[in-house]
C-alpha cells in the first residue's frame, strides 16, 4: 500500500538522471569546447614536452582557475571569451544540449559562522543513492512477498478476499519494481560509458555534475556581484533551478551588460543529435584506418569528432 509512492519518485529521478547521461552522450558541441581547452592549454605549454597532448583528464577542468593573467582573470575568461563570443552558434546549442546537468544542480546563496557570504552547491539527483534506494524497496518487496504467500498458506477459503486480491496487487507490484530495476540498470550502465569515454576510472555522479557546473557557473562569480545585480540577475538566473541561456552566461562572465531583462529561447526545431553508440563506431573506423596505415596517423573517420575527450595525452597540461 505504500511502494506506488517511492516508486513514482525514484523513477522521475532516475529518469531525470538518465537525462543528464544522455547529454554528454549525445552533445555535438562538447567536443568543440574540449578542443578549445585542449588548444589553450598546449599553447601554454609550448617549447615542453607537456605541449603536445592529445587530450587531458576532466579533471583538469577544476584547475584552470589557477591560471591567471596580471589583472586576476583566470584563462576561463580567454576561454569563454571566444566560445560564448565568437562561436554564438555552437555555444547557444552548447548551452541547451547541456541543459539537463545544469538544471541538475542546485546553488544557494548561505552565510559561514562569522556571516559571510558563500554560494553552496549540491546535485539534486545523484544516482549512488538512488541506486540504494531501488535496491532497499527491491528488497522490502522480496520480504512482504515472502510474508504473503505465509499468510496464503493458512487460508482454507477459496474465495477470501484477501486470497483473491492480494496475489494480483503483488503481481503488479512486481511488474513495476522490475521496470524500475531495469531503468536504474540502464542509468548504471550509461553513465559508466560516460566515465569510460572520458576515460575515468571512477567518479561519483555528484562529484561529476559538479565539475561541469563550476566550469560554466563559478561561484565567486555570484557571490562578487552588487546586491542589485544578485537579487536582479544571478539568483533569479542561477538559483532557482530554472534553464539559462548562453546569453545569460555572457552576462556573468562580464562579457554583455545586463539590461534588466532576461529570455530563455525556446527551440525553434529539434537539433540533430548524433547518438552514443555512432560516436563509438566512428571512434572504432578511426583507430582501425590508423592502424592500417604503416606510415602513422590517418585521416578520422567521416563525422567524427573533432577531438576526442579522455584520451590518454601525450603530455598533459598544467599551469
Amino acid at each position: 500500500m505504500t511502494y506506488k509512492e517511492q516508486h513514482a519518485t525514484y523513477h522521475t529521478a532516475l529518469s531525470d538522471f538518465l537525462q543528464v547521461v544522455e547529454c554528454f552522450q549525445e552533445s555535438e558541441m562538447l567536443p568543440t569546447l574540449l578542443g578549445i581547452i585542449l588548444a589553450v592549454g598546449n599553447y601554454l605549454n609550448g617549447g615542453t614536452n607537456r605541449g603536445q597532448a592529445d587530450g587531458f583528464d576532466i579533471e583538469s577542468l577544476a584547475k584552470l582557475e589557477g591560471i591567471k593573467d596580471a589583472t586576476g582573470k583566470d584563462i576561463r575568461h580567454f576561454i569563454f571569451d571566444l566560445f560564448l563570443n565568437r562561436m554564438t552558434e555552437q555555444s547557444t546549442q552548447f548551452v541547451e544540449e547541456l541543459m539537463p546537468c545544469m538544471v541538475n544542480m542546485n546553488r544557494r546563496i548561505s552565510k559561514d559562522s562569522d556571516g559571510v557570504e558563500k554560494l553552496d552547491k549540491s546535485a539534486k539527483i545523484a544516482f549512488e543513492d538512488f541506486d540504494l534506494c531501488v535496491t532497499a524497496l527491491h528488497s522490502e518487496f522480496v520480504q512482504k512477498h515472502e510474508m504473503m504467500q505465509m499468510i496464503l498458506s493458512y487460508f482454507e477459503d477459496p474465495a477470501d478476499p484477501f486470497k483473491l486480491q492480494m496475489p494480483k496487487i503483488y503481481l503488479e507490484a512486481k511488474d513495476k519494481l522490475d521496470e524500475l530495476n531495469t531503468l536504474k540498470d540502464t542509468a548504471k550502465e550509461k553513465y559508466a560509458q560516460v566515465l569510460k569515454w572520458f576515460k575515468v576510472q571512477a567518479m561519483k555522479s555528484n562529484e561529476f555534475c559538479l565539475l561541469w557546473d563550476n566550469l560554466l557557473i563559478p561561484a565567486n562569480m555570484i557571490i562578487n556581484a552588487d546586491m542589485k545585480m544578485k537579487k536582479e540577475f544571478m539568483l533569479p538566473t542561477f538559483c532557482q533551478n530554472k534553464p539559462f541561456s548562453a546569453e545569460d552566461l555572457q552576462i556573468l562572465w562580464s562579457f554583455k551588460e545586463f539590461d534588466g531583462k532576461r529570455t530563455v529561447k525556446k527551440k525553434t526545431k529539434e537539433r540533430r543529435r548524433r547518438r552514443f553508440s555512432q560516436r563509438l563506431r566512428d571512434g572504432a573506423e578511426a583507430a582501425a584506418a590508423a592502424e592500417a596505415k604503416a606510415a602513422g596517423a590517418a585521416a578520422p573517420a567521416e563525422g567524427a569528432p573533432a577531438v576526442a575527450p579522455g584520451v590518454t595525452p601525450a603530455g598533459s597540461f598544467s599551469a
